[in-house]
């Protein structure tokens, strides 16, 4: 199963038809380290960002950006039998359809938040997260598809935790799980959310929460029993 992940697109993308050249897509950190000579702190944790009330960061060009780099002082031969007018044309066509492409995935991420508020465990969110500031163990019993797996997570994610396990008995729950909380929680495109299973895994440095199966836990109970990785 695949979730599509929220894009918000630069309105700068229909410069491109005019300037002939390529979009390129490339990470702020990039350019920042230049200016800052080097060496820089990590400026893509999205947690650094202010989000709106769907959580959608607020000054996105920060993670992602499009911009268009003139390749060309004059139009490219193979489009300059094209009449202006309709470049113009195209042009515009291809912003109502950014938009309308982009207001559709904003009325996903609301419905997402809707349905997230909707769950059963919802109303015991700052339950959970007071009781595991003073327990050790917690134990949440609860129907199927009440929020347990996907939502649980989540809440420790956004109460500052850093090192996050979700254990899961078979490979394609861990997969699934992986993805469809990294869907809910804008971070398709990121490393925050990952999974790891035998001989595949998408864990990096930032990794927060990992999503894995019983078997591999077992396996790394036995060089470190206290599993001091997570908290």
């Amino acid at each position: 199963m695949h979730w599509e992940q929220p894009i918000i697109l630069g309105k700068r993308a229909a410069e491109v038809i005019r300037s002939g050249c390529g979009v390129q897509m490339k990470d702020a950190r990039v350019n920042q380290e230049r200016r800052n000579g080097g060496g820089s702190k990590d400026h893509f944790d999205l947690k650094r960002l202010k989000r709106d009330d769907y959580g959608i960061p607020q000054d996105i060009s920060k993670r992602y950006f499009v911009f268009a780099q003139r390749e060309f002082q004059e139009p490219p031969s193979h489009l300059q039998h094209i009449p202006p007018w309709l470049i113009r044309h195209f042009e515009y066509a291809v912003q109502l359809s950014l938009d309308f492409f982009n207001d559709l995935k904003f009325k996903k991420v609301k419905e997402l938040r809707k349905s997230q508020k909707d769950l059963p465990i919802a109303e015991r969110r700052q339950e959970i997260i007071e009781l595991l500031k003073d327990n050790q163990v917690l134990i949440i019993a609860g129907d199927t598809g009440c929020g347990k797996s996907t939502q649980v997570p989540q809440y420790l994610l956004q109460s500052g935790y850093t090192g996050i396990a979700c254990t899961q008995p078979r490979r394609i729950a861990c997969t699934a799980l992986a993805r469809r909380v990294a869907y809910e929680t804008l971070n398709a495109y990121g490393s925050e959310v990952a999974y790891q299973i035998r001989f595949e895994t998408t864990k990096s440095k930032r990794t927060k929460m990992l999503f894995l199966t019983e078997g591999l836990l077992l396996r790394q109970m036995e060089n470190d029993s206290l599993l001091q990785q997570y908290n």
